[in-house]
């Protein structure tokens, strides 16, 4: 069942989110904002905001992906309080429509249009450090609890991110590729030192907890947008929740800053232009990414080894996400566009020579790394 503007107010009269005041006084205002979902925001005078998430039909791709999100917020109103303000609230959850009920947010922003209504010249680096903070307590909960021993979980898989297979696509990928697809795999699968550096990076995968699966500026929501460096975030869309390495997640904030950087640049211009033409040198973002870092580390064990080890796990794995995102352009185009190829090149350099993105791209020297 699908509810609409017209149908989903009695469901919320039925599970008392408003109550008959809100309809009889015309103080209901229902919103769709139809994404990759069929969501509908709903909002009321007296001060309450909900947001309803539903697969768009029956058949689409993202009710397994909903219905896992479904079930983990369920699991965690009853099981994970400590972390609870860094997740949304579930106010309904029905896995096998899959339906879900959030509370929502009005004022929040994406970290993606909180850092450019910002600009670099005012980039918020405490915001950085708060992502870093949120992320590193949510792993180092997830790490306490041996989660991966509780049969309420099994809904959750551990499969390996696809891009780690990549090179070696199955062939069902390969038959709904458009031509920008078909030529990134090819020159993908041409280059044998890039070949040989995904094998190396499959082989780190440690599978040890419950990861988000998607960090990424979009799923960052900062709480109250008008503070110069907002700390008060949230964690949102668990869609692509997972048991796996914490490392893919710290890559997923380290591709964020690459990506934040790449669409700050002018595009349909070639990949030598857009890097010329960049609005600000990424540079002026390594405060940023140390901040991220050093605050995400500070809930690893202390052990500066470790810390080193895993560190250079998140960078390999940070090449991953940045050719993935590459990939995932390229495929909606029949050749592969500008910004697609200059993020390929620079996924590349940072997973053939992670060592080297470490200190030179990314600018974490050991110090920064173990403070």
């Amino acid at each position: 069942m699908h509810y609409t503007l017209h149908t989903l107010p009695q469901l919320l009269l039925e599970l008392q989110l408003i109550d008959t005041d809100a309809l009889l006084f015309d103080d209901l205002e229902i919103t769709s904002i139809n994404r990759r979902n069929k969501n509908l925001e709903v909002s009321t005078k007296a001060g309450q905001h909900w947001l309803v998430k539903q697969p768009s039909h029956a058949s689409s791709e993202s009710v397994p992906t909903l219905r896992r999100e479904s079930f983990f917020y369920h699991y965690c109103s009853q099981h994970l309080a400590e972390v609870a303000d860094l997740i949304p609230t579930e106010a309904y959850s029905k896995p096998e429509l899959p339906l879900l009920i959030l509370t929502f947010y009005p004022e929040a922003l994406p970290l993606w249009r909180y850092y450019n209504s910002r600009g670099i010249d005012q980039f918020p680096t405490l915001t950085s450090g708060a992502v870093g903070s949120a992320l590193g307590r949510l792993h180092r909960f997830f790490l306490s609890k041996d989660l991966r021993q509780d049969a309420r979980l099994d809904f959750i898989e551990d499969d390996l991110p696809f891009i780690f297979e990549l090179h070696e696509p199955h062939p069902e990928r390969l038959s709904y590729l458009k031509q920008g697809g078909c030529e990134y795999l090819r020159k993908l699968q041409s280059d044998q030192e890039l070949v040989h550096a995904f094998r190396k990076a499959k082989a780190l995968w440690n599978c040890q907890t419950l990861i988000h699966g998607d960090v990424k500026l979009d799923n960052f929501l900062a709480l109250d947008p008008s503070k110069a460096n907002c700390t008060d975030l949230k964690i949102v869309d668990w869609e692509m929740l997972q048991f796996g390495d914490t490392a893919w997640d710290v890559a997923g904030a380290f591709n964020d800053f690459v990506f934040w950087w790449v669409i700050n640049m002018p595009d349909n211009v070639p990949p030598q232009e857009m890097l010329a033409q960049a609005k600000f040198p990424f540079q002026r973002l390594h405060p940023a990414v140390a901040a991220f870092w050093a605050n995400y580390a500070e809930h690893l064990p202390p052990n500066v080894d470790e810390q080193l080890d895993f560190l250079a796990r998140a960078i390999t794995f940070s090449g991953l996400r940045t050719l993935q995102t590459a990939y995932e352009i390229a495929c909606k185009f029949d050749r592969i566009p500008p910004i697609a190829q200059l993020l390929y090149n620079l996924g590349q350099s940072v997973l053939k020579n992670p060592e080297k993105a470490r200190e030179s791209f990314f600018s974490l020297s050991l110090q920064t790394s173990a403070a």
